[in-house]
Formats: C-alpha cells, sequence, structure tokens
C-alpha cells in the first residue's frame, strides 16, 4: 500500500485504474473500471495494489476482447448437441409426429391425414430428416406423377412437407432444420403450383346431368347444378344447412368456409328452384344440412357418373360414326364447376367488386384471371360469328 499520496482522488494512474485517496492523502485503494462493450454500464473493481489492479484488468481485457469468439464456441457447441439429438429423426418420425399431433386439429383434418399418409409411402419419408436435398424432393414429384397425381395437388404436397418442416424446428428444438422445400428452384415449384383453367366443353353439362340423374340419389342433380349456379365449393355445399337458407332474398349463408369466415351465395332462379324442392323434403340430419351426402359419396358418384357420360358419348359416335372428341371429360373435377360458374358470370360483365362477392376470394388479384372471359365475351358480341373460346367444334 502507498503511504504517501502523490494522485487525487479519482485520478486516473493507468488506462482504466483509478486511485482512491483518502481524505489524511492516504492512497486506500486502486480501482478498475472498464465499460461493458455494446452497454451502458460499467465493470468496477477495487483492489489494494497497483499490481492486482493491473492484472485483473488485463485478465479482463483480454476475456472480453476474446467473448465473441467464446460466444461463438458455446452455439456451436449447443448446436451439435441439438444436431445429435435430432440426427437420427427421420422424415417418417416427423410425418407420423405431424400426422397424431397437428393434421387432426386443421379443417382439412381428413384430406391433410390422407395426403400424410401418402407421403409416408414414399421413399423420401425413409430418410434423415436433417440434410434432405433438391434430389430427394425431385425424386418425390416424379413418384407422385407417376400415380397420376396433378401438378396443383403435388404443389399442396410440396406445401404440407414445408409445413412439416416449419412445426420440426420447434417440436425437435432444432431452429437451424433447413427446409428443404424452401430451397427449390422456382421454375420447379412454378410448376408444381400451377393454376388450372379446365371449363365445361360443349355438350358435357348436359351429359354429366343426365348421368348423374340416372343415379339413385336424387341429391345429385340439386347439388350439381348448384354448384353451377352459385361457384360454391363442395364442401361448402355439403354444410349449407336449411335455417341458413333465405329463398325470399334469393341468399344463402356459407358457414366456416376455406377461409375460415362465413359468406353469402347470391342464389339465380335456377338454384332457389332447386333449393326449393329440396326444403320441402323431410329433414335428413338433425343440425339441419340440405345434403345428406358426404364429400367421399359425392367424389365416387361424380367420378361413375363421369365414366357413364363418356361411354354413353363414345356410343353416340360410334352410332353416328363421328370422331369423338378426346378432350370431352378428360381430366375434368368438380372444382371446375366451381371456375365454370366463377367464368360464366365473368362472361356477362361483372366487375372484379362483384366477382369476389360471388366467388368469396378476399383478395383482387385472385378474380384478375376471370377478367380474361369478360373481355372475350365482349369481343364475342363485338363479332358474333365467333364461337366462345371453351365450345368443343
Amino acid at each position: 500500500m502507498v503511504k504517501k499520496a502523490t494522485f487525487k482522488d479519482g485520478q486516473s494512474v493507468e488506462r482504466n485504474i483509478f486511485v482512491r485517496v483518502a481524505s489524511d492523502g492516504r492512497v486506500t485503494s486502486f480501482q478498475v473500471k472498464i465499460k461493458v462493450p455494446g452497454a451502458k454500464t460499467f465493470i468496477a473493481e477495487k483492489f489494494d495494489s497497483l499490481a492486482e489492479a493491473r492484472s485483473y484488468r488485463d485478465s479482463l481485457r483480454a476475456d472480453m476482447a476474446l467473448e465473441p469468439y467464446k460466444d461463438r464456441v458455446l452455439r456451436a457447441r449447443v448446436e451439435a448437441e441439438q444436431l445429435k439429438k435430432v440426427s437420427h429423426v427421420l422424415v417418417l418420425d416427423a410425418l407420423e409426429r405431424y400426422k397424431a399431433e397437428v393434421a387432426p386439429k386443421r379443417k382439412s383434418a381428413s384430406t391433410q391425414i390422407y395426403m400424410l399418409d401418402v407421403l409416408i409411402g414414399l421413399p423420401i419419408a425413409k430418410r434423415p430428416l436433417v440434410g434432405i436435398g433438391i434430389d430427394a424432393l425431385e425424386d418425390m414429384i416424379v413418384r407422385l406423377q407417376l400415380r397420376e397425381v396433378c401438378a396443383s395437388t403435388i404443389g399442396k404436397y410440396l406445401g404440407l412437407l414445408s409445413a412439416v418442416y416449419k412445426w420440426a424446428r420447434v417440436a425437435y428444438r432444432y431452429p437451424q432444420l433447413s427446409n428443404p422445400v424452401a430451397n427449390l428452384p422456382p421454375a420447379t415449384r412454378s410448376t408444381a403450383s400451377k393454376e388450372r383453367d379446365r371449363r365445361l366443353l360443349h355438350g358435357e353439362e348436359e351429359r354429366l346431368r343426365a348421368a348423374l340423374a340416372e343415379s339413385r340419389n336424387s341429391e345429385l342433380v340439386p347439388i350439381f347444378t348448384l354448384a353451377l349456379e352459385t361457384g360454391a365449393r363442395m364442401s361448402e355445399l355439403l354444410k349449407l344447412r336449411r335455417q341458413d337458407v333465405d329463398l325470399g332474398q334469393a341468399l344463402a349463408w356459407a358457414r366456416d368456409t376455406k377461409n375460415g369466415q362465413d359468406r353469402q351465395l347470391l342464389l339465380s332462379p335456377h338454384a332457389v328452384d332447386e333449393l326449393r324442392a329440396l326444403l320441402q323434403g323431410p329433414v335428413q340430419h338433425i343440425d339441419g344440412r340440405v345434403f345428406s351426402l358426404t364429400k367421399v359419396n359425392l367424389s365416387q358418384r361424380w367420378n361413375d357418373a363421369k365414366r357413364r357420360a363418356k361411354r354413353a358419348y363414345l356410343a353416340e359416335c360410334a352410332a353416328s360414326r363421328q370422331e369423338p372428341d378426346a378432350r370431352l371429360f378428360k381430366d375434368l373435377r368438380w372444382h371446375d364447376l366451381r371456375h365454370e360458374a366463377i367464368s360464366r358470370v365473368a362472361e356477362l360483365g361483372w366487375s372484379e367488386v362483384q366477382l369476389m362477392v360471388f366467388s368469396g376470394h378476399r383478395e383482387p388479384r385472385m378474380v384478375m384471371r376471370y377478367v380474361q372471359f369478360r373481355q372475350r365475351a365482349a369481343l364475342a358480341r363485338m363479332l358474333p360469328d365467333r364461337r366462345p373460346v371453351n365450345q368443343a367444334a
């Protein structure tokens, strides 16, 4: 300890070292004071000797200089431990956990579970969750194509797999988990999510209606008509309840739609007639649903009707010795009826806002694709000798 003060109290004797002097002039201690980088606080410690203060200061400054590297080493160790825990997890494990824990809570639970089962049966499921590359995804796409899965549905499979990876980051506590779907080339992603533009060809509606009428289920023709008249989705029609139909105002309420909100269905005179006939019949369900059909049942009967309609069409062509149009009934889905319905009202000259109200789309860009039909209809009125583009010769 220095006996006689040669400094003033608080004076700096060396960098980051300050002397403390008592009122009688004695040096009482040496204080090390260093500001913490990136913060407003200081580290301050007192020592009896200048040598101790120097030693502490030099050691502390060295530690602070190495702190960023220490953090990196610690983070690397933590990531290595996390990677070690998740390295044994297969895509199959993640898919099955997602199927059990997440999918049942989704609005489209049955569809997601079915799609997850398909993915579980593909070779990609046997690969480790970490390190899935573009080659594995391309192989998955090819295998789905071999199953005759359409491009838009492949896009949904990719979206589901992407959702599984985002969930797995939290579920397996590995935030560094790379999402392989996000690494797909834009061309591959755009090919897998191409929008459909399938419309009914000339003669398809009449033949489909006749084929549906042959079924013993009397609800098939009415729901087919409502799909074409309202543009409602299959799920919206199947959930339609009697108490949500107002024939006087030609309106119906679709509850809990795809986007989670209720919306109005605009009923045409044909739709009103069909619903009036249905509502006059006995109540089939305690919840008041208009249709007793289920999604699976309707899909099966729709496919059967398409086959019957095609057989009848080919028989007609054979009898009249005409070459059949290979486009008829090819790759036609129930959801195409919604596209057809919206396209028809667009051809009537409806504005974008009116199309959004009719279709239930929440974003203007979703209905912009239908503007082309309005423009074509206007051109057809100017040039009446031109046949509508969606009709077969």
